[in-house]
């Protein structure tokens, strides 16, 4: 999804310090998460392509099953992250 190579972007163009590849693509990964879950409650409006609810589910439950320790656990380890700061 377009939204994690942007946080990608975002990182670099910010200045962010070098952040570990499980921690970085946890982020991007979160990022992403985020977008999805956003479009499917609340589509965007006044574009000529709208999201199908039945892809943004299935990318979210991609990015929920990622076996892929850098991908999948890193964005395992940032939802428990946040989840801890509530």
């Amino acid at each position: 999804m377009l939204a994690h190579e942007y946080t990608h972007a975002w990182l670099w163009l910010s200045g962010f310090p070098h952040l570990e590849p499980r921690l970085e693509e946890g982020l991007c990964e979160l990022l992403s998460y985020l977008t999805l879950l956003s479009y499917l409650r609340e589509p965007p409006t006044g574009g000529v392509l709208l999201p199908d609810p039945d892809l943004l589910r299935r990318q979210i439950i991609s990015i929920e099953a990622n076996s892929h320790p850098d991908y999948g656990g890193g964005f395992r380890e940032c939802v428990e992250a946040l989840h801890d700061r509530d």
